[in-house]
């Protein structure tokens, strides 16, 4: 599907929100789960407005991370599925001020909470795998 028109603007009809800011992050040995606000102020006001996400980072098998984004998840379960040959690994976590990173055998992934950013790093070589900068996840209206 397109959203953009160009390099630089969006179709007509189409408002993007984005993800902005890391309001809260909760931590379990095989799960992080992270709740993202559009909104980029940290004043007690942005939170009365925007969107709100759920990012959950879990590891199916070593070295591999899932990161899975939803909004206004829904109780159904879907029509279609099929079984995942997942053993949940326990994840590595690592906080920071502005920044949290999980690790997974020899992949780690660096999440900067302001401006909301991914990075994917092989904790080996030091070399980035890929990243998702700010304003490149987002959800389309």
């Amino acid at each position: 599907m397109r959203f953009g028109n160009g390099a630089w603007a969006m179709m007509p009809d189409v408002t993007p929100t984005f993800l902005a800011r890391v309001d809260e992050v909760e931590q379990s040995d095989d799960a992080l789960v992270l709740h993202v606000s559009n909104v980029p102020h940290k004043e007690r006001w942005a939170t009365l407005e925007g969107h709100m996400f759920t990012v959950r980072i879990t590891s199916p098998q070593e070295n591999v991370l899932r990161v899975q984004v939803t909004h206004y998840k829904g109780r159904r379960a879907p029509r279609l599925s099929f079984d995942l040959n997942a053993t949940p690994q326990k994840l590595t976590v690592a906080r920071a001020e502005d920044a949290v990173s999980v690790t997974s055998g020899r992949l780690s992934l660096k999440i900067t909470h302001l401006p909301w950013s991914l990075e994917f790093v092989d904790t080996v070589t030091g070399e980035r795998v890929t990243s998702s900068p700010a304003k490149a996840m987002g959800l389309m209206e």
